[in-house]
């Protein structure tokens, strides 16, 4: 990301938090966003879509790869335009 920032997601809340020098349980979190699984969007991506690779001819480090890859696409840059 541009902004150097890390997105933790806990449940259907995600936050935010940056490097601030010190050490990581002194770095300030901030609400990001709180989207739930029942909205459309979310469970197109992370839910349907998660199932058909699990169900693909990807395999192992690389279907974790490929699901981390739709992951990131969808909370950093699709998931502020919802």
């Amino acid at each position: 990301m541009s902004d150097k920032s890390l997105k933790v997601i806990q449940g259907s809340t995600i936050t935010s938090t940056t490097d601030n020098g010190q050490e990581p349980n002194k770095w300030k979190v901030v609400h990001y966003a709180n989207v739930g699984c029942s909205e459309e969007f979310v469970e197109c991506f992370s839910g349907e879509l998660l199932e058909l690779i699990d169900a693909s001819m990807i395999f192992d480090s690389k279907r974790e790869e490929l699901k981390e890859a739709i992951l990131t696409i969808l909370l950093e840059g699709l998931n502020p335009c919802l």
